[in-house]
Parts: structure tokens; C-alpha cells; sequence
């Protein structure tokens, strides 16, 4: 491959998984590693121009990714099982991100409000680092929109998040039995769409609620959510818009209700973690998803997500298309190409 001037992907040293991703590859067999992959590699061997993730080293662990209409072989150095530390050279580049490249559109009309809100925020420089909060025009940009453009909106937002992320992400956590739980829970990342957006699908019928309750608690369900998110809004979205799509500015969701009962509902750690986590998302990690589809059957699920509508901002029901069950393959397939998505939902990963 010849060389190129754009920013090399980023150097990061890799621990602990924040999700599965599965990826089937012609001759061998279908694996299953880490989300983390698409970020856990070296940069030497690799440019990235207009979308295109060029060959990096690696063992022979691949995942496709799509973006505009063409697919790139994007290749991880190593499968790893361990919590991504950023490099001071990361952190650097990633809160550069809108000092050398597009704005995402959905942030445009508050580019002019940065250096205002940055100003009224100047005492919290002392989180930015080592506490690990980037005090970037990413991170400003979700909460100025989040705000819709209010600086005492976007300015109290975020002061609320400093202090929620300074107990919460702050001192630290390792989700041991993570495994297990995605076993007992099937949900996770499943690399991207033909966008280039990361996607997370979550079978909330599928889950097994006594096997659920024997691995884990709600407290460190919800613990384990809010680092995942965390990682979500401040690594990967931000790496997705400078290597796989600048517009990329948040995630597309699958929710599976199919097979969903009464009973599974609510159950008080299943309600008690979907109330926390859309409560976590929407006040400390606004504007990181883009679309969500849901997958909802006649009868009980439809009365159930009725059940679960108040507890969703209007900004994210605006983001919501409910699918049938009976036919949400063909729309699932307009966004997301069939080798990125579980078999259960037409796709090809078993």
C-alpha cells in the first residue's frame, strides 16, 4: 500500500472487551472477539484516505466495514480480552478532532459556542486529565446540543456529568463476569452499519432471568453499561468519524423484543437497568445515538414497550422506528449490511 498524509489509526494499548463482535471470514471459521479489535492495533502498516481503513498487521483477524457503497478489510493486531488505555498520542488526537477535519452536520450550528461554554468551564480543567473526562470540542459539541444551543442548559449538563463521572467511571471497574452475562443477556456491538455508525444490538427477550440474577447485580449491570457508554461517546465514535466516516456522530441500535413476557419485563433487575441505563445515556452521554430500530410483535411486546414510554425522552423517541416482526429484515438490510448482523435478525453471524 503506498503511504498517506492522513492520520494514522490510533495506538492503543488493549484491555478488557466492551462488547462481541463476531465476524464471519471466507476459509475459516466465524470467530468471536472483542468490539475492541476495530481500535486495539498498531499503526504501522496503516493509512486511512477517504474512508478506506488500509491493511494493517496483523494474525489474520478480519472485520468488513462499509462505507460509501464500498466495503474495506480493516485488520486488528491482536484478540484481546483486556480494558483499552489510551496513549497520551490518542487522547491528543481524538481531542483534535474538529481542529483539523468536518463537523459532523448535527453539530454544526453550535461549532460557534465552543470556545463560550469552554469558557465558562475553564475552573474544571483540572478533570480533563488525569480524571479522565476529554475536555474536547467533541465532548463540548454533545452537550451544547443536548442544550439545544442554551449555555446555561449546556454548561449545567455537564457540570451534573463531572461529578456523576467522577464517583461512577472515576475509580475504576472490571466487569469479570461480562461473559457470562452476555450469555445470560445477548446484547452488545456488532462493528458498524454502511455508515460507518457503531451498532449495538440487544435481545431483551432472549435474556434468561435466573441465570442472569446468579451472575451478576443490577448495580454492576448498570456500573458495567455506564464505562461501556463511556468508552463509546469518548474512543469509538470519535475514531469512527476521523477513520470511517466524519458525519458518523452516533450509534444505530437494534432492539429485539420478539419473545419479551411480562414476566422478563419486570423483573426488577431487567426494569431497573433499562430505566437506569436510558437515564445514564440521555443526561451524561447525550446526542451518541443516531437510530434505533425496534423490533416489536403483536400482543404482549406491544403492550409492554406502551409500558416503557414514559420513561423515554422525546429526543430519543424521535430517533425510534418500530418495526414489525413479521417484516423488519428488508429495512434492517437498508442500513446494515447482512454480514454484520446475528442470524436471528437476517444477518449471517451465528
Amino acid at each position: 500500500s503506498s503511504s498517506s498524509s492522513s492520520s494514522p489509526a490510533p495506538i492503543l494499548s488493549p484491555k478488557f472487551s466492551i462488547g462481541t463482535l463476531k465476524t464471519p471470514m471466507s476459509g475459516t471459521p466465524t470467530l468471536g472477539i472483542p468490539l475492541t479489535l476495530l481500535l486495539a492495533f498498531t499503526a504501522r502498516g496503516t493509512t486511512v484516505r477517504g474512508g478506506l481503513v488500509r491493511q494493517i498487521r496483523s494474525p489474520g483477524v478480519g472485520f468488513s466495514s462499509r462505507c460509501g457503497g464500498k466495503r474495506y478489510p480493516l485488520r486488528a493486531a491482536a484478540i484481546v480480552e483486556e480494558r483499552l488505555q489510551l496513549s497520551e498520542e490518542v487522547r491528543e488526537s481524538i481531542t483534535k478532532s474538529f481542529g483539523d477535519g468536518p463537523v459532523p452536520p448535527a453539530f454544526k450550528d453550535y461549532v460557534s459556542q465552543i470556545s463560550d461554554i469552554k469558557q465558562r468551564l475553564g475552573d474544571l480543567n483540572e478533570y480533563s486529565e488525569p480524571k479522565g473526562y476529554p475536555y474536547d470540542a467533541w465532548s463540548i459539541l454533545r452537550f451544547l446540543r443536548h442544550g439545544r444551543g442554551n449555555l446555561d442548559k449546556a454548561e449545567s449538563a455537564y457540570r451534573q456529568m463531572i461529578e456523576w463521572r467522577s464517583d461512577t467511571i472515576g475509580n475504576g471497574f472490571a466487569f469479570t463476569e461480562e461473559q457470562d452475562v452476555r450469555r445470560a443477556y445477548p446484547k452488545g456491538y456488532y462493528g458498524t452499519d454502511k455508515e460507518g455508525r457503531p451498532l449495538y444490538v440487544e435481545s431483551i427477550g432472549a435474556v434468561k432471568i435466573q441465570e442472569l440474577e446468579k451472575t451478576t447485580t443490577l448495580a454492576r449491570l448498570v456500573t458495567a453499561h455506564a464505562h461501556e457508554t463511556d468508552r463509546l461517546a469518548n474512543v469509538i465514535i470519535p475514531w469512527c468519524q476521523r477513520n470511517l466516516n466524519s458525519t458518523v456522530s452516533g450509534i444505530t441500535a437494534v432492539m429485539d423484543l420478539r419473545g419479551i413476557s411480562f414476566r422478563q419485563f419486570t423483573h426488577p433487575i431487567i426494569q431497573g437497568y433499562i430505566r437506569k441505563s436510558i437515564s445514564i445515556d440521555y443526561n451524561y452521554y447525550p446526542s451518541t445515538l443516531s437510530r434505533m430500530f425496534i423490533i416489536i410483535p403483536p400482543g404482549v411486546p406491544e403492550a409492554i414497550y406502551r409500558m416503557a414510554q414514559p420513561w423515554i425522552p422525546a429526543s430519543v423517541k424521535a430517533k425510534i422506528q418500530i418495526l414489525p416482526s413479521r417484516a423488519f429484515r428488508d429495512t434492517l438490510l437498508e442500513y446494515i449490511d447482512r454480514e454484520a448482523l446475528p442470524d436471528t435478525l437476517g444477518g449471517t453471524i451465528p
